[in-house]
């Protein structure tokens, strides 16, 4: 009896000593998965950070990248700006010294008319004289003289330059050849092979240089829009003034305009 009771006794000791062994088994293997647990979100939080530092220096460097090169555009422009100020003023100067020289040619003209007219007077003759100023003597041949193609040449820069037919936006060849009092074909041809442009080209140029004095004039032409200046300077739209303008400059012309405020404060 007393073996069979301490076998019983045995087998309770026994089988708390299993449970007790299997709770502190399950214990432990709870513990292992919490710090599993805690490790993952751990390595996860710092996969995160991480990743929020590489993107970080990512938006960082891209930022500093933005902005070098968004410097070295804003010098570029300045440097487009001084070029195209340089330009306008060293046109001034040519059409001064221009002016000047057409005087000259003028008055040159003008005595060689006298003395032709002084030998013609003693001349005796039947046949008519040539009258040079009439249109039809001018292009009685189908190539101009190079006498003829210069009073005509100086005719245009004459007109360029001293009046603002040009700023008309119904400004055309034709009118151009009619207040030189010549043909298009004759005009085209001498701005070609003069200044080797197209009539529009060489317009827009004129049409630009003084696009350019008004967009830093800020006292007379400050409270006026872009697209005012682009249609008092003979443009029929914005986008064509704009066009032209970025083409001959380089820029567009708020860019210009903002820099040449920038240049004056």
């Amino acid at each position: 009896m007393d073996s069979i009771s301490n076998t019983r006794e045995f087998d309770i000791v026994k089988n708390g000593q299993s449970v007790y062994e299997m709770d502190k088994i399950d214990s432990e293997i709870k513990d292992l998965q919490t710090k599993k647990t805690e490790r993952e979100t751990t390595i996860k939080f710092l996969i995160w950070i991480m990743a929020i530092i590489f993107a970080g220096a990512a938006v960082s460097y891209l930022l500093v990248w933005v902005y070098r090169q968004k410097k070295k555009l804003d010098e570029s422009y300045r440097n487009l700006f001084s070029m195209n100020k340089r330009l306008a003023e060293n046109h001034e100067q040519a059409s001064a010294q221009y002016r000047e020289c057409i005087e000259l040619l003028n008055i040159r003209d003008e005595e060689i008319r006298r003395l032709k007219s002084n030998i013609d007077s003693k001349k005796i003759s039947n046949e008519p004289s040539i009258d040079y100023g009439k249109e039809h003597d001018k292009y009685n041949n189908s190539n101009l003289s190079e006498e003829m193609k210069g009073k005509i040449l100086r005719s245009i820069n004459d007109i360029m330059d001293n009046s603002l037919e040009y700023r008309n936006k119904n400004f055309t060849l034709d009118r151009l050849a009619e207040m030189v009092e010549s043909n298009t074909r004759y005009v085209s041809q001498i701005i070609n092979g003069t200044y080797n442009k197209n009539f529009n080209n060489f317009v827009n140029e004129y049409r630009i240089r003084v696009a350019c004095q008004r967009l830093t004039d800020k006292t007379n032409f400050g409270n006026h829009t872009i697209n005012a200046i682009g249609q008092s300077v003979g443009f029929n739209s914005n986008t064509t003034f704009s066009a032209v303008f970025k083409k001959l400059t380089g820029m567009t012309p708020s860019v210009y305009q903002k820099l040449a405020y920038e240049a004056t404060e």
